[in-house]
Parts: C-alpha cells; structure tokens; sequence
C-alpha cells in the first residue's frame, strides 16, 4: 500500500489542484469534498501555488519562500513554541521542600484548586482503616473459616473458590 498525503487546498487554489490531480496517471483521487489523497512520492511534484494555503496531512502548508520571510521578520529561524514546556518554565523541586503555593488566579475559569492537605495526615492511616459497617446491615459469615461478607453473592463465590475440594 503506498503511503497517502492528503491535502485540502485553498479555495482559490482547488482548481489548480484538480487539474494537476486528473493529468497524472493514474489519477489522483479525492478522499472528501474538498480533499486530496496525493501519493507520497507525487508530492514533491505538486504546483507549489497549489499549496499555499492549503491545509497538508492537517498542518498548515507553509512554502520554503514563505518560512524563509517569517525567519527573517522575527530575526530567528526558530519560531515559538506554545504549549511546549521548557526547562525554564519548569519548578526545580529540592527533595523534602514543599512546593510553591499556586496563586488563585492562575487556575482557568472552569477549574477548582484541590483543597491543600495538612501536613498532619497519612495516606497510610487511610489505607489501614476498615470502612465502617452499618449495624443494620445484615452479615454473611462463612461457616469454615468465619469471614464475614456483606452479600450472600459474595459468601458464595468466597466458598467456591477458597474452600472447594
């Protein structure tokens, strides 16, 4: 199977693209309304002005000429990244040292900051603890081994398993 690039050009340029689509042979055909599946190796053969504009694989298509003027208007070859973390926006934790409390503002709109933890508490202590039993709650016991269950679906499943002979 040959690998597909697919291409949804500029409007103005969807013409231009069809008419090179249909001249190659065989043909290259679309895969929507306004998409095109271009073999990888027809790529590099495609009218550059059928491109600019387009939409290539989902990314944008930017022409050598055009990344060529955007470097030189910003002064670097390097554009920013957003959404990237860098090392220096990122915290530096020192072991044993909490770290710095969040500001209040700096959560979005629809976020709730977790309430803070106090220092006092143990998740240990959490795992430990049995839940509470209800004293209405009615107890299944197993008669060969004394473990209580909640449910007789349980008593009988702890039966099948643990003491089948």
């Amino acid at each position: 199977m040959t690998d597909l690039i697919h291409v949804e050009p500029a409007p103005d340029a969807r013409i231009a693209l069809a008419r090179w689509a249909v001249a190659q042979t065989p043909k290259v055909a679309t895969v929507g309304p306004n998409t095109f599946a271009i073999p990888a190796d027809l790529f590099s053969s495609v009218p550059e002005a059928a491109l600019i504009g387009a939409h290539v694989d989902g990314h944008r298509y930017m022409s050598p000429d055009e990344e060529a003027s955007v470097s030189a208007e910003e002064g670097t070859a390097e554009t920013e990244l957003t959404g990237v973390a860098r090392p220096e926006g990122l915290l530096a934790a020192t072991p044993g040292e909490p770290l710095p409390e969040v500001p209040p503002e700096s959560y979005g709109p629809d976020s709730t900051p977790l309430p803070a933890a106090d220092a006092g508490d143990d998740d240990q202590d959490q795992k430990d603890e049995k839940p509470a039993e209800s004293a209405d709650a009615e107890q299944h016991v197993c008669e060969e081994c004394g473990r209580p269950f909640t449910s007789e679906r349980g008593l009988a499943t702890h039966a099948r398993r643990a003491h089948s002979g």
